[in-house]
């Protein structure tokens, strides 16, 4: 039959049948006890036979159901209904026989752990030693460890909850009250109360390998700081890991088995060890690999990463290659693997873990969770007692200088409460050059405070920059914060004025305006003059970035000082002739020309080039001009969106003498074309 055949009565037997199912290939489970069958449960396609088989029984099953693979996943000491599997099979090599082998922990420098070749000679070493023994080697070997008095009277046994356990128990005169029946395997946490409940001196135990909870074992008698006696498995024909079998059975059945998802938990953890929740101290302790920056992972305990690998890893470049090497050696069908990734502080908090959960979040082989953690902003808040709900919230971490600062002096000018996660000392204390900066330009005052170190042993908070490891964190309150303008408006008198030509504060206004700036806007401003528009379009958000472009020596002079007394070092001087001098700056949002020096044509020319959405807005006076560009209206109409062009008159009234009534002072007009370049699709 197309069938498999599966002597169990263990969790690899439960799981391989199970494994089965899932890939809809049947199966016969084979289990000693009712106990054993029962532990399976009603899982479809598996039929459960309970009770223990002859080779020749075994044979009459073979003959019945006629299967296509037989796979033996007895117990590593169940050696006799071993035997009669093979004999059973004698006359029947086309049947392929699959063994499932223990996996064999690598503790044999613990000093420990004493191995005894049977349960005879374990027996005779017990009674050289004194207290409780916790015995755990089921009730097989029982009546070996109870047939002298003075050892069965220290006997504190573990078996399986059934009746004939039980039973074994009482015929052995193990008295009630030194019985546990329960189903394991344990976690180490529940073998470490089950010792401590025995108060015991020795535990005993068979090897039975990672999946008989072998290793939880000996780590909960490590922590009682008792031996463990452990008796050896017997000598057997060689067999394959549970995940080997489960392949080579379903490649019978044409069928390809997928891998469980690697678990990787991204925890943030806080300032120290106690920052962290219990979510994240269970993620960490059932890891398989722990990664983290070295400061983090110095304040775990030593037992919390015992029997782990650790990767003082907080990259998601350094992370990501040996998670996939370890899913690639270690991934399995079974057993769930899972990987604890620390980030100082809170997860969501300007981590590393933003990077390291898109990079992970779309690949199916693994299963990602956030765990949060106190963040620095709550461990400095804790100490000013200032609460940061209504704080803004900024990090230098990754991030260009100069974007950093204009960050920082955006939020620290206009609110009256900003933190700064930085990268080190450097920019502590370049922010409070900064701001001192700042205050002398009129704007503040500031209050600094300074979180060195939060949660360690030298933790520091001061109101100036101090020496020492990290990481820094700093809360800036601003006594006086600035409110924000919504208009594009800077008097004439704001600037330092010189013989190159400014325009004027009305026209400024308009033109400003029909730039259509937003967020974040990059702004060529070419033939900046005395950068009055780039100083009205910069003065707007500290987080667009202006560059203002002339060649002439007196412009980039005046540009540099107005930018400088208004405070706005989002504005960038670029001496040199455009377009040539363009090609190394950023890519533009908008562009506003003022001067072209006759080259509007190449200027132009080179942005249609471009081939992205760009504002451009072009004041003129010229007839020249005028003509210059309805000819290229016509001629990029194509490329060209929203154009508008505006003849703008403006008269402005002279303040009176006097004894003298007002007048008004007539401007000439200024012709200010709007329009939107737009790339040209192209069609094959």
């Amino acid at each position: 039959m197309n069938e498999v055949l599966i002597f169990g009565g263990t969790t690899e037997g439960r799981l391989l049948a199970k494994g089965f199912s899932e890939n809809n290939v049947p199966s016969v489970y084979f289990a000693a006890t009712g106990y054993g069958a029962d532990l399976l449960g009603d899982i479809p396609l598996v039929e459960i036979r309970e009770g223990r088989l002859s080779s020749d029984g075994i044979k009459n099953v073979v003959e019945e159901r006629k299967p296509k693979a037989i796979v033996d996943a007895t117990h590593p000491y169940a050696t006799e209904v071993k035997k009669c599997i093979r004999e059973a099979l004698i006359d029947r090599p086309e049947i392929p026989l699959f063994c499932v082998k223990r996996s064999e922990l690598a503790i044999c420098g613990d000093e420990a752990v004493r191995y005894f070749d049977n349960e005879n000679d374990c027996a005779a070493a017990l009674l050289q030693t004194e207290g409780t023994v916790f015995l755990t080697t089921g009730t097989k070997t029982l009546p070996v460890f109870s047939k002298d008095e003075p050892l069965r009277k220290r006997l504190f046994v573990r078996v399986i909850p059934n009746i004939e356990s039980l039973k074994i128990c009482e015929d052995c005169g193990i008295a009630g009250d030194r019985i546990i029946a329960a189903q394991g395997p344990f976690s180490k946490e529940e073998n470490l109360l089950m010792l401590k409940r025995a108060k015991a001196k020795v535990l005993v135990m068979k090897e039975s390998g990672r999946e008989g909870g072998e290793d939880e074992r000996i780590e909960a008698a490590r922590d009682m700081k008792i031996p463990c006696f452990l008796i050896k498995r017997p000598v057997s024909d060689p067999g394959d890991e549970i995940d080997t079998v489960f392949e080579e059975v379903l490649s019978l059945f044409d069928k390809n088995p997928v891998k469980k998802r690697i678990k990787v938990s991204l925890i943030g953890a806080g300032t120290k060890y106690t920052d962290l929740t219990l979510e994240a101290l269970s993620a960490i302790e059932n890891a398989s690999m722990i990664f983290g920056a070295k400061r983090v992972l110095s304040f775990l305990p030593k037992s919390l990463m015992e029997g782990k690998e650790c990767f003082s890893h907080y990259r998601a470049s350094d992370i990501l290659p040996v998670l996939n090497g370890f899913e690639k050696e270690q991934g399995s069908y079974f057993h769930e693997k899972s990987a604890a990734i620390l980030f100082s502080g809170d997860s969501g908090f300007f981590s590393g873990a933003k990077k390291l959960f898109e990079a992970l979040k779309g690949d199916d082989r693994f299963e990602v969770k956030l765990i949060p953690g106190i963040s620095s902003v709550s461990a400095l808040s804790s100490k000013t007692g200032e609460p940061w709900s209504d704080s803004a919230l900024l990090s230098s971490h990754g991030k260009k200088e100069e974007d950093w600062i204009l960050s920082l002096l955006e939020s620290a000018i206009h609110n009256e409460k900003t933190y700064l996660l930085t990268s080190g000392e450097w920019e502590v204390k370049k922010t409070f050059v900064l701001l001192d900066e700042a205050e002398e330009k009129g704007f503040g005052p500031f209050d600094i405070t300074l979180g060195k170190a939060l949660g360690s042993d030298h933790e520091t908070v001061s109101d100036h920059p101090v020496e020492g490891d990290g990481p820094d964190i700093l809360f800036i309150k601003n006594n006086s914060p600035k409110k924000r303008s919504l208009t594009p408006f800077l008097r004439d008198s704001s600037f330092i004025r010189g013989s190159v030509p400014m325009t004027k504060e009305n026209v400024r206004a308009i033109t400003v305006s029909k730039l259509s700036l937003f967020e974040g806007a990059v702004l060529y401003d070419i033939g900046c003059g005395t950068g009055s528009i780039s100083c009205a379009a910069a003065s707007l958000s500290p987080k667009g970035r202006v560059y203002s472009i002339d060649n002439n020596d007196e412009a980039i002079a005046l540009t540099k000082e107005n930018a400088k007394k208004l405070f706005l070092p989002n504005i960038s001087v670029v001496e040199g002739e455009a377009p040539e001098c363009l090609s190394t700056l950023p890519l533009p949002d908008c562009v506003f020309i003022g001067g072209s020096k006759g080259r509007l044509s190449d200027i132009l020319e080179y942005l249609f080039a471009l081939g992205k959405k760009i504002n451009v807005v072009i004041n003129a006076v010229k007839t020249e001009t005028l003509s210059l560009l309805r000819n290229m209206l016509v001629e990029k109409k194509d490329a060209i969106k929203n154009a508008s062009l505006d003849e703008i008159s403006v008269k402005s009234v002279k303040e009176p003498e006097k004894d003298k009534e007002a007048s008004f002072l007539p401007n000439n007009p200024i012709y200010i074309l709007s329009f939107e370049i737009r790339p040209v699709q192209k069609y094959v």
